[in-house]
């Protein structure tokens, strides 16, 4: 897999909450109907960063969390709740709770990537280096840029 000099993603921090192991959950989805949907809870990404993503020629986002970065294969976004290709905590978790999410970035592939990765990227809005934003914002999502090209080895 391979990220381009200049491409943009967009960055979406989550947490394992609820007890359950976020990515695992999401994976498991894969493997069973090649796609899964990741539902992001709060504000929506925006639309000029969501038509930046959607532009490239594969779309990619960066799920991290404290300690691990993912990167992850977009097919699609919807604005409504799917009727499957989702967890099944999120019912229990979310939906019964009415804490619907926003949107949902349809996966075909999830990535594990070491986090030194992030160094090679800044925020497309001010340029400043990722890690250094990561520190500074609590924002949920950020669209980046990659300052090289970069060859994303894939876990056998």
């Amino acid at each position: 897999m391979k990220i381009f000099e200049n491409e943009e993603l967009v960055l979406i921090r989550y947490s394992n909450m609820f007890g359950y192991d976020t990515i695992l959950e999401h994976k498991k989805i894969i493997d069973k109907l090649g796609y899964c949907y990741f539902g992001k809870v709060g504000k929506k990404t925006s639309t000029s960063h969501l038509k930046s993503l959607m532009s490239s020629n594969i779309p990619k986002i960066i799920l991290k969390s404290k300690n691990e970065a993912y990167l992850c294969i977009v097919e699609d976004i919807i604005f409504e709740t799917p009727n499957n290709g989702y967890p099944d905590y999120y019912k229990e978790e979310l939906f019964k709770k009415n804490n619907y999410p926003s949107m949902y970035y349809k996966i075909t592939k999830i990535i594990k990537i070491d986090k030194s990765i992030l160094t090679n990227f800044v925020v497309k809005s001010s340029l400043n280096p990722l890690p250094l934003a990561l520190q500074q914002s609590m924002t949920s999502q950020l669209l980046i840029m990659s300052e090289n090209n970069i060859d994303i080895k894939e876990e056998k």
